[in-house]
């Protein structure tokens, strides 16, 4: 959630339940085979067990756990525990245990401990309901077994997910693990996905995309420095600035968060695709200079000044704005201090470093006379026709542009990866859905969720699980207590109890193997920590309070209106679910990106009000954003190239950096100085190239990013180039 650019309740509910429950410090795996999984399963969980994993719901038959089932007996267990105790249930269970005792003893240990199933009936139908409908004979050791084919368990540890580093080491001692068992038995194959594949995969992918990204850039950027300078010896100096205020930018970064990520090394593509921008123009004016002495020079700075305080402005404003939301602060920070540096070095130093002895004028490249041609074609009017034509026919893709709230979407996988993710993805079918009730104590939390399983059972006809009926709270565990030992009474447990015995010793079991069991239904023992153990991943307490976590079965209204229910009417529950979760995002990233717009384009527009003195110079300017950012929306429609949380903000990029353009087209004719059209066309193809090179990127959070920059400079640009030149010879 750190990467969204807004927060609020329903996030904070989420980010709650992933730390309460440590939904992101485990690991799945999915074992499949020919013939049996079940003893690579057992062997697998055994050495996870050995790395530090702790397998969920890992069931013991402790003592404890046994005795105190009778808590948990309710008014829909009295029928089914009359059938269990009957004559001929007895008799049959004895025969079995007699069975069971020649060819297995252990087996035949846990039968004589809980005769006919009696103490773990209510324990068991509870389980069968949260289980999807699975009896106890698909659990074993924590392994959910479907068949003789297919297992699957997870297992929690202990290593921070958020480090990549360890994440790393504990994949690798996975890998290996699983590699040992794949080789010796070859009919299997197995599988496992989880955060800490994830925080791997993620960096590794990040930092070699930041890598390959920046190089691309400087190589592609300086090639056209090449192609495009009437002095190719100067392409240097135009990565210069940009190389200075990534240099600065970085040593900032390092200062305020301690690190660089991998995300802000990617993001110096863009800074110097943006940052060189202002060289640029100085050294394509001081080309066309009829001379080049250090007077002149001056002079072009001077001449400059103002155009690139105004352009360099409104960009920092961009970046500063993005300081302002989650973890893109420091792309922000890397972004704001790279171009003030970059801008600063330009005004201050560069026009030096241009000096010369040339005193001629030199001839024009081929990529001077392509740029004249783009922008002074002699009939204007079908580049008018084309924007107005260009942008009715981009409206309806626009308003059709999709926006992914789903944050698993950002997530780098490597190919092994994605591959387990889908296989245990498809055994575990739809993603499901829960309500979590919190309180200062277990039982607050408890009794909270209860009531919200009742409540929306009645109004709503929703199915929620009822916790209650696996871990009661104090008074509920009171009232099953009270129903258990008047079950038992009239005389019903020493009949039991002599039918048991009397069928025990026919079979040749001895009557002190029922003895625990006996001692049990009449004394029973209050749920200890070993059943809080074996529930950890529904129900955790803490320093910090409670928490216990209800899965929603159906609910009979969207998942929206029902979240509406749990909020209005339980102040300390909320509705937690990816699908919902994502579909949230969504909405309140378009949200955000239209306030976002707003308020950028004010503030970009009052600068530029002050910058360039009268409101119609402003408005020219900002015409071709407006209109730009019309057909962006429109091919991104086209292309199904989705919004999310992260390349929403290439609004920023739009509306701050991409009216530069303009900017000094409109600075030049009032200065009455030839239009810098090189300058502009080559200060647009590094930028699109530095977002271009993102866009390649294999993970989604830099591709997306780059691809939607990169459309809306280049959508922009073509509005520049089809307006200003036709609003400035018509003025």
């Amino acid at each position: 959630f750190d990467i969204l650019p807004f927060s609020d309740e329903v996030l904070d509910w989420h980010e709650f339940s992933a730390k309460k429950f440590r939904q992101s410090e485990s690991l799945m795996f999915l074992i499949s085979a020919d013939k049996n999984a079940r003893e690579a399963a057992l062997e697998l969980s055994g050495k996870i067990e050995a790395l530090g994993g702790k397998i969920e719901n890992k069931r013991s038959e402790n003592a404890d756990m046994l005795s105190s089932t009778p808590f948990l007996f309710r008014e829909e267990h009295v029928e089914d525990l009359k059938s269990r105790i009957s004559p001929e249930n007895v008799r049959k269970f004895a025969n079995e245990a007699a069975k069971a005792n020649r060819s297995a003893f252990f087996s035949a240990g846990a039968m004589l401990r809980n005769p006919c199933g009696v103490l773990t009936a209510p324990f068991e139908s509870a389980m069968k309901e949260l289980s999807g409908g699975m009896d106890s004979k698909s659990f074993e050791r924590g392994i959910i077994f479907k068949g003789d084919k297919l297992a699957f368990f997870s297992a929690k540890f202990k290593e921070n997910s958020a480090d990549s580093d360890s994440s790393e080491v504990l994949v690798e001692k996975v890998k290996q693990v699983i590699k040992s068992l794949e080789k010796k038995y070859p009919d299997i194959k197995i599988s496992f996905a989880g955060a800490y594949r994830i925080s791997a995969d993620n960096a590794k992918i990040a930092s070699s995309d930041a890598s390959s990204c920046l190089v691309f850039t400087l190589i592609a950027v300086f090639v056209l420095c090449l192609l495009s300078f009437k002095e190719p010896i100067k392409s240097p100096l135009a990565l210069l600035p940009s190389a200075v205020g990534a240099a600065a930018a970085f040593a900032a970064v390092a200062l305020v968060f301690g690190e660089i990520s991998a995300i802000s090394i990617a993001f110096a593509s863009i800074a110097t695709g943006v940052g060189m921008d202002y060289a640029i123009h100085l050294i394509l004016k001081s080309e066309n200079s009829a001379d080049n002495l250090p007077a002149t020079e001056a002079r072009i700075g001077k001449d400059l000044f103002r155009p690139i305080l105004t352009v360099s402005g409104t960009t920092a404003i961009g970046f500063v704005v993005m300081c302002l939301f989650g973890e893109i602060v420091q792309i922000g920070l890397f972004g704001a201090v790279s171009i003030v540096v970059s801008a600063t070095f330009c005004l201050t130093f560069l026009p030096a470093l241009l000096s010369g002895n040339r005193k001629y004028r030199l001839p024009p490249t081929l990529f001077d006379s392509l740029s004249n041609k783009i922008f002074f074609a002699k009939n204007r009017k079908p580049a008018l026709l084309f924007a107005l034509l260009a942008t009715l026919a981009a409206i309806p893709f626009a308003l059709n542009v999709k926006f992914d709230g789903n944050p698993a979407s950002l997530s780098a996988l490597e190919d092994s990866s994605a591959k387990d993710s889908s296989e245990i993805k498809k055994f575990l079918g739809k993603s499901k859905s829960f309500v979590i009730s919190k309180g200062k104590t277990l039982d607050e939390a408890l009794i909270e969720s209860e009531k919200l399983s009742k409540l929306s059972a009645k109004k709503l006809g929703a199915k929620v699980f009822d916790i209650s009926k696996i871990f009661p709270h104090e008074k509920l565990r009171g009232e099953n207590i009270s129903r258990w030992r008047a079950f038992w009474e009239n005389g019903r447990f020493e009949a039991f109890e002599k039918n048991l015995l009397s069928e025990g010793k026919k079979s040749g079991i001895s009557p002190k193997a029922f003895r625990f069991a006996l001692d049990s239904i009449k004394n029973p023992k209050p749920q200890t920590e070993k059943a809080l153990d074996f529930l950890s991943p529904i129900i955790s307490v803490d320093n910090d309070g409670a928490a216990v976590l209800a899965e929603v079965f159906e609910t009979k209204i969207p998942p929206k209106k029902f979240a509406e229910f749990v909020s209005e009417n339980f102040p300390n529950s909320s509705y937690i679910g990816s699908d919902f979760l994502g579909e949230h995002i969504s909405e309140k990233t378009f949200n955000w990106l239209v306030r976002f717009a707003l308020i950028s384009l004010l503030a970009v527009s009052a600068y530029l009000r002050i910058c360039l003195k009268d409101w119609k110079s402003t408005a020219l300017v900002l015409l071709p954003v407006m209109v730009g950012l019309c057909w962006s929306f429109g091919i991104m429609g086209a292309l199904q190239i989705p919004i999310n949380m992260v390349n929403v903000i290439f609004v920023i990029f739009s509306v701050c950096i991409a009216q530069d353009y303009a900017a000094f087209l409109v600075f030049a004719r009032r200065s009455k100085s030839e239009l810098p059209v090189s300058a502009i066309t080559l200060s647009a193809l590094t930028t699109i190239t530095a977002f271009g090179s993102l866009a390649f990127a294999r993970h989604p959070m830099l591709s997306s990013l780059g691809s939607a920059a990169a459309i809306s400079i280049f959508a922009i640009f073509v509005a520049t180039l089809a307006i200003i030149p036709n609003a400035d010879k018509k003025k």
